[in-house]
């Protein structure tokens, strides 16, 4: 589902459309379903995600920002074992009118919940369109995980790491 960005009613489009003798709209909704009612038990968490955030734990404030369904995203942070980490979850599913990142209204309002300031913040996503960019359109200091570094150097100067395990020794230098 390209990292939550695309829904799975849309990719299942070409599939449907060649064999649409077999499928309609009874099974797409069947699969969506299906889909999202599993979706949880086949997330799984980047090497040393636990220990940065054991490290971060108390010494920052820790929100999780995340579109999509409310069960299917609460599952997958259930599931993986990190809510306890955490000082805020904040589910688009969940929100009034849906709000999805990368509206900057979503990251305005775990500011709120968090007691702090945009400045004051900086957001970690994978997904250049929703978290980089929302996060700069809140005023948040945007760190990128990508793992291929050199991709976005043409258009993206900001903060990119390639993997969770170098956040640690970014928000210390941010600190000072």
């Amino acid at each position: 589902d390209c990292n939550g960005t695309i829904n799975v009613r849309f990719r299942l489009l070409p599939f449907v459309d060649k064999y649409k003798e077999y499928f309609g709209e009874e099974e797409i909704e069947k699969f969506s379903k299906e889909y999202y009612d599993h979706m949880g038990e086949y997330t799984v968490l980047q090497p040393k995600t636990i220990d940065v955030l054991k490290a971060l734990k108390g010494k920052y404030k820790l929100g999780i920002v995340t579109n999509g369904i409310s069960k299917c995203q609460h599952d997958k942070i259930e599931h993986v074992g990190i809510s306890e980490y955490f000082d805020e979850i904040i589910v688009s599913g969940d929100t009034e009118n849906n709000i999805r990142k990368p509206n900057k209204e979503i990251f305005e309002l775990m500011c709120n919940k968090l007691n702090v300031k945009a400045e004051e913040c900086v957001f970690v996503g994978d997904v250049f369109s929703t978290d980089i960019l929302g996060a700069l359109r809140a005023g948040m200091i945007p760190v990128w995980i990508v793992s291929d570094i050199d991709r976005p150097a043409s258009y993206y100067k900001g903060i990119r790491i390639q993997n969770i395990s170098e956040l640690v020794e970014v928000l210390e230098k941010i600190d000072k």
